[in-house]
């Protein structure tokens, strides 16, 4: 068991590597954007809170349908690629639209058809990796995955930062942002494939039916209940940058909070998903869980930007450790020829989760007239979580 040596070998690995790659300049694109988004449409545009709720929350469940299309899509034709394409083209001509909105509503609309062009992509890239890798090393693949994308958000959030400290202007960060995903499409089309041979699990034939998703094991279904109600917890990033406001951080300093964010996450995401093939999952999941709830309460309680800066890296530590996790658990839970078709499930879950948590968010900060409230929400919903790992992911193939 070495980590140095299984992090070698999945460097050597082309196709991830083409993949991981073009998952970075996603990464960059979108945080060059989400980064600063929340303070545009508060400070520039007259947002309110609720209002962002209600943008974060159907935008990112709209993102979770498409999820769920793809998906299943993607086992029906039997091709991950050209779904990927088909996204990565579509967000490259609407990540305009931020730049050219002028209300709540244009910026809904720039959110939603974003979010619907991540969500064509999301399944079958997942996918992909267990059609192209074998079980024994899925764990450090969806880590290297996930590392790489997380570094793409600390090196957008980075370069937002920069942009906006030199010329103060957003809209010119969101024009900018356009470069990294015309990176993506050119990797896309012409380094990253389908899986050529069979080896791994992936169908020779057209085998779905949908019959057969009543035949998906327990185990997975375990894994949608903890997810579901971990993803309570999941209100938008937006909340996180609202904190930060609400005691006097400046707009200038938010990207290089999420930037630590981000880096935390980047940095759990390898090791973690390389323990993933070597111990206990229901142990990783634990300690995640665990996190999530002592972030959820330092936010609630941080009167300082150190305290703020804490709860960031303590969200981060929490994605780090659940995120790829949360991948390898489906990806070897379910028959080869309903992978994508499993995805879509934990993507849909999750995109109901998430909308509830941000329309809940927005609900509570509203109510209560304070930025501290979301959290109160997110500690609830971890030590229920908590509570339902114990119960149920002994049952979990580990």
């Amino acid at each position: 068991m070495n980590f140095t040596c299984d992090l070698k070998a999945a460097l050597k690995k082309r196709s991830l590597i083409a993949i991981a790659t073009m998952c970075f300049f996603w990464s960059v694109s979108s945080l060059m954007v989400f980064s600063i988004l929340p303070v545009f449409m508060t400070e520039e545009l007259g947002v309110t809170p609720f209002q962002i709720g209600w943008i974060e929350g159907i935008a990112v469940s709209l993102a979770f349908v498409a999820k769920i299309l793809s998906g299943f899509l993607s086992d029906y034709i039997k091709q991950r690629r050209i779904l990927l394409i088909i996204g990565t083209a579509t967000s490259l001509v609407f990540k305009s639209l931020f730049a050219l909105a002028t209300s709540g509503l244009s910026i809904f609309i720039a959110r939603s058809m974003d979010r619907l062009a991540k969500g064509v992509r999301s399944a079958p890239v997942d996918a992909l990796i267990a059609d192209l890798y074998p079980k024994k090393i899925h764990g450090i693949s969806y880590g290297l995955r996930q590392f790489f994308y997380i570094m793409g958000s600390v090196v957008g959030s980075l370069i937002a930062a920069i942009l906006l400290r030199v010329y103060n202007d957003y809209r010119l960060v969101f024009w900018c942002s356009l470069i990294p995903v015309f990176f993506a499409l050119i990797i896309v089309v012409f380094f990253v494939h389908d899986a050529s041979h069979h080896l791994h699990g992936k169908a020779r034939k057209f085998e779905w039916n949908k019959q057969d998703l009543k035949n998906l094991p327990p185990s997975f279904w375990h894994i949608i209940m903890v997810s579901s109600v971990l993803m309570l917890t999941r209100f938008s990033d937006s909340f996180l940058s609202l904190k930060a406001r609400e005691i006097g951080v400046s707009v200038a300093v938010l990207p290089f909070l999420l930037m630590g964010y981000e880096l935390m996450h980047a940095v759990m995401s390898l090791p973690v998903g390389w323990l993933a093939d070597h111990m206990p999952r229901k142990k990783i999941l634990m300690v995640g869980v665990v996190v999530l709830m002592l972030a959820n309460t330092v936010m609630i309680y941080a009167t300082s930007p150190n305290l703020v800066l804490l709860g960031y890296l303590m969200a981060g530590m929490y994605m780090g450790v659940t995120q790829s996790l949360m991948s390898t658990l489906i990806a070897e839970n379910t028959s080869p020829h309903l992978r994508g078709s499993a995805f879509s499930i934990y993507y849909f879950t999750t995109g109901v989760s998430i909308l509830i948590a941000n329309l809940l968010a927005g609900y509570l900060s509203d109510r209560y007239q304070s930025a501290s409230a979301p959290f109160y929400g997110g500690l609830f919903f971890s030590v229920i979580a908590c509570i339902m790992l114990i119960a149920l992911v002994r049952k979990v193939k580990e």
